[in-house]
């Protein structure tokens, strides 16, 4: 899928296109990026997890501190990503490399969902999240994600639902997820098929916790997509996961009229959380009816299991 620009958006700068893949073109416009700051920085009205640090100066993203980490030290499997699961780890209380692997990669699956349909959501673009200008969130840190750059794409059809999939899946998946994933697998093998059931599950809980805010809290902004906030996603997260990678992570049902019915979604995988001593299982885990994990766990064995991962309290991860 090619992205053409629109040749008749003065707004700002030419565009950089977003990560690059093969297929259809389609037709998409820079934002200009004041107006994606803006977007940006109100982010945090949707929760903790949709927070954005916007980075202003910083210049080279690899000299940031506190618990933040440059994303592409993620995504290159090595000493550094192995540094980053064993720092996990050890903010776990000493977990299996595994569980603290899987942690971490669902935990920064999270943020990007959340920053990035909560910019569709609030202000009707798409972020450009670029690599090198993602400061992701180290091990045992509740930061939230920071970026230092703004840009953004608005499709020039906001109700063609494909195509601010397709977007979507170039932006989060092809440029950060799939590269995440293989990185993690080729530095301690964990097995793909988890990490894409914690992309999927990520994404449902973002899309629960907007539909969850569009209910009880304010109206969305007037440039946000029309079709209704949660329509809107919940047509976008079915399209999502019926499309690979993410396609086959889970089972789910759709309403009628096209929308994932968000409560139905049951992955095929297991995040591995509930290994933890006082972990606990996920609302969406496939193994929520096995005799042998409810015995490990029962009700009664974790009362004080850790503040959701999924931020509709769908999961226990930071």
């Amino acid at each position: 899928m090619a992205v053409i620009s629109d040749p008749d958006d003065r707004r700002c700068a030419p565009p950089t296109e977003p990560p690059a893949a093969g297929g259809e073109a389609i037709r998409v416009a820079r934002v200009d990026p004041g107006h994606a700051a803006r977007v940006l920085r109100g982010l945090d009205e949707l929760g903790p997890p949709f927070a954005v640090q916007i980075v202003t100066g910083a210049g080279d993203p690899a000299t940031a501190t506190g618990g933040l980490l440059p994303a592409a030290d993620l995504y290159r499997p090595g000493d550094r990503l192995a540094a980053a699961i064993e720092g996990q780890a050890a903010a776990l209380g000493g977990a299996e490399r595994r569980v603290a692997a899987s942690n971490l990669f669902i935990g920064h699956a999270i943020r990007l969902w959340c920053v990035t349909l909560g910019c569709w959501e609030r202000g009707g673009l798409i972020p450009d999240l670029p690599v090198d200008a993602v400061l992701a969130v180290g091990p045992g840190s509740r930061a939230p994600l920071a970026l230092a750059d703004t840009g953004g794409w608005r499709p020039a059809d906001p109700g063609d639902v494909d195509t601010v999939a397709a977007l979507v899946t170039r932006v989060v998946i092809d440029g950060h997820l799939r590269p995440f994933a293989a990185a993690m697998h080729a530095t301690i093998r964990t097995a793909t098929g988890l990490l894409w059931g914690n992309a999927a599950s990520a994404l449902v809980g973002a899309v629960g916790a907007i539909a969850r805010h569009a209910t009880l809290g304010p109206a969305a902004p007037s440039d946000a997509p029309s079709g209704g906030p949660v329509r809107h996603q919940a047509r976008l997260a079915a399209t999502l996961l019926e499309q690979p990678p993410l396609a086959g992570t889970g089972v789910h049902r759709r309403h009628d009229d096209g929308n994932l019915d968000l409560p139905s979604f049951v992955r095929r995988s297991c995040c591995l959380y509930y290994r933890l001593p006082d972990g606990a299982m996920c609302e969406d885990c496939s193994l929520r009816d096995s005799p042998a994990a409810t015995r490990r766990h029962s009700p009664s064995s974790a009362p004080n299991a850790p503040a959701p991962c999924r931020p509709d309290g769908g999961g226990r991860h930071s």
